[in-house]
């Protein structure tokens, strides 16, 4: 069984070395929707893979991290970067390019740490089982989208799938100071994992 979670964001970025002029030398703008897809064969004590509340507990923070927000590229950002870490409260600073392409190989990774986290901690709270990440799609734009599929892309070595990248994202302090009590001790054990 397969249950999907949409969350969305209103986020800027620059796409340094993209195709386009507009996209590599402008912040812009995206409303983009973001799908968690999960997936066990096995029910819950309610007869659920597990309750959207219980995933909006765990995953909402990670996706709500990026709304009203600019990510910028390091390297590439690094003559704005403290700008922006001054004069605004929600920043990312990652050390990957905020293409669609990759943004879904980040959640993919991130959500499924946060599956590992739940398994290793015994969190889950309602009799879940086998719980696991099956994709994730983040639409950019009305018309496209990019989907990171567990099987394909996270158990394969990819261009786009370089963990310790994704643990060297930062959040702002403003961004931080939103997530919930729980996403923050996951985040905290995420930094001490591998």
């Amino acid at each position: 069984m397969i249950i999907r979670k949409t969350f969305k964001a209103e986020t800027a970025h620059i796409v340094k070395e993209a195709y386009t002029t507009r996209c590599k030398k402008s912040l812009h703008g995206h409303s983009y929707i973001y799908e968690l897809f999960l997936n066990s064969a096995y029910k819950d004590n309610a007869g659920m893979v597990t309750d959207f509340t219980f995933v909006k507990k765990y995953f909402n923070s990670l996706f709500d991290s990026f709304d009203h927000t600019s990510v910028l590229w390091t390297p590439n950002c690094d003559d704005i970067i403290p700008f922006f870490k001054e004069h605004f409260e929600r920043v990312v600073v990652a050390p990957w390019n905020s293409t669609a392409e990759t943004q879904s190989m980040f959640f993919l990774y991130i959500c499924s740490k946060i599956i590992e986290y739940l398994n290793l901690n015994n969190l889950w709270e309602n009799g879940e089982q086998y719980v696991q990440v099956d994709s994730v799609i983040v639409h950019e734009t009305t018309t496209g989208y990019a989907k990171a599929d567990y099987n394909l892309d996270l158990l394969a070595e990819t261009q786009f799938f370089t963990p310790d990248l994704f643990k060297q994202t930062e959040f702002s302090e403003g961004i931080m100071n939103d997530w919930t009590p729980e996403f923050k001790q996951f985040w905290e054990w995420l930094q001490k994992t591998e």
